[in-house]
């Protein structure tokens, strides 16, 4: 994105500013350019008060980035539409739904309208955040974790952090109609913040991130403040005496935290960041099949990609060779399936408790199921299953998951397809991380000062570094 080109950035191309709505049996598409987004690996949806918006940040395409496609699901235009995509496309959308309503609306569906629009090439304040929050998310869900270390090792409370003060900058919340979306990536660090804030005034932080960090803590603490009011307010609708612990005296407190933190920032070189634990390379060195048996002959060996959308971020390395698997004979005259995965190098000191389940999809029988668990090395998660001859030879596909819920093993053309999108987000975020660790070599201040404005500026692209960004290619991260 650039103020000049548009969205697309330089050379960028004029067509998505043409938008064309169509009438559909269940809801009213906003197509910019012609060509509806539908939500993958690499393109976000964000639910949005009466639909959904998908957006394209340019992880598979750079070409693509800044295209949102939309739907309306509930008969009725929201805000956001036109903060997004402008009056005249509100407008136009409001026609067409109106034509719905009445009792000739039988030949509605499938009414198709274009609209001129800048939309795209003079972007407002709410599509940047929207296409902000839309790479932010994304990260948040299936930012890569190759064994390798090539990709920067994002904390999750600073990336939570920084996705909860975009969503309450003005005209976000409306768009989104409640605070779900807020309370999605504050709500699990709700007993964090306030330490976290008075930690920062007591200690100050390291110099590249402390404006940052002031900006982020004082939107959380605003939002928990509001969370424990309405907390309060619950408890008195259902005839609470008010003797308990004063709620009033703690948001007092909060909002004097608060303050304080709006004052000038003191930077310092430790105290709040603590250097990340690297596992030394040597231990996590690939472990070839033939060292897994103490004398066994080998009948097959493979490896396979890891399905990101199947397993939790962060967790499990998502190399494409990630996932390896070897069948050997056994001394009853059956065999031994072994299937590992590597961990993500970012919770080698913190795996206790991590599982996986490993699924063998054998055509017309049960699937082979392995449970996995943490090797006593830490770097693998490991397990081992009994097969038959039969279902040795059948092995093609050892899928794993660690998510609950998981759909059915991809195959085929459909593996292949998921290997080149992981394939060619992992090389994406590769490229990032290294932009971003020559930026901190070479830090241009005032350049940090724009992570989180206070308002949108007109530079603002998607190459913008993350705080947790930051924090990462620096080697430190917030302590618990």
């Amino acid at each position: 994105m650039s103020p000049e080109t548009g969205l697309g950035g330089p050379g960028a191309r004029a067509e998505p500013d043409l938008v064309r709505l169509h009438l559909t049996d269940s809801a009213l598409v906003i197509d910019p350019g012609g060509g509806e987004l539908r939500e993958d690996l690499v393109r976000p949806a964000l639910p949005v008060d009466g639909g959904e918006i998908v957006c394209d940040p340019g992880i598979a395409d750079p070409a693509g980035a800044g295209r949102m496609s939309a739907r309306l699901l509930d008969g009725r235009v929201p805000e956001w539409v036109g903060l997004i995509y402008g009056p005249e496309v509100a407008r136009a959308a409001g026609q067409m739904l109106d034509r719905t309503a009445r009792p000739e609306s039988d030949g509605a569906v499938g009414l198709t309208q274009t609209v001129h629009s800048t939309w795209f090439t003079r972007p407002s304040r709410a599509a940047w955040i929207f296409l902000r929050l839309a790479q932010g998310l994304w990260i948040r869900r299936y930012w890569p974790s190759p064994a390798d270390g090539s990709a920067l090792a994002i904390d999750p409370f600073l990336l939570d952090l920084e996705l909860g003060a975009l969503m309450r900058m003005e005209p976000v919340p409306v768009c989104f109609g409640s605070d779900a979306m807020e309370s999605l990536v504050y709500g699990p660090h709700r007993d964090r913040i306030r330490g976290a804030a008075e930690h920062l005034r007591d200690h100050g932080a390291e110099d590249i991130l402390v404006r940052k960090l002031h900006v982020l803590l004082r939107r959380a603490l605003s939002w928990l403040i509001e969370r424990i009011e309405d907390d309060e307010g619950d408890e008195d609708n259902e005839g609470d005496d008010g003797d308990g612990p004063g709620a009033g005296d703690e948001i007092d407190a909060l909002w004097a935290l608060y303050d304080d933190l709006g004052g000038l920032p003191r930077a310092v070189k430790q105290f709040y960041f603590a250097p990340v634990m690297r596992e030394p390379r040597a231990r996590r060195a690939c472990v070839q099949p033939e060292d897994v048996w103490e004398g066994g002959s080998l009948v097959r060996h493979g490896t396979d990609a890891l399905d990101w959308s199947q397993n939790f971020c962060g967790l499990l390395a998502t190399d494409n060779d990630a996932v390896r698997w070897v069948v050997a004979p056994v001394r009853d005259g059956g065999f031994r399936l072994d299937v590992s995965v590597a961990v993500a190098d970012r919770i080698a000191h913190d795996i206790d408790g991590a599982r996986a389940l490993a699924r063998v999809p054998i055509p017309g029988f049960l699937p082979v199921l392995v449970e996995l668990r943490p090797d006593e090395a830490g770097a693998r998660l490991t397990g081992w299953a009994a097969v038959t001859a039969d279902e040795m030879r059948a092995i093609d596909v050892v899928d794993v998951v660690s998510v609950p819920g998981a759909r059915a093993p991809l195959r085929g053309p459909a593996r292949e397809r998921m290997r080149e999108l992981q394939d060619g987000a992992t090389r994406w975020a590769r490229r990032r991380s290294r932009s971003v660790r020559q930026q901190v070599e070479a830090p241009d201040v005032q350049s940090w000062d724009l992570l989180v404005p206070r308002t949108i500026p007109a530079g603002l692209d998607l190459s913008m570094p993350w705080a947790a960004e930051v924090a990462a290619a620096q080697g430190i991260v917030m302590r618990p």
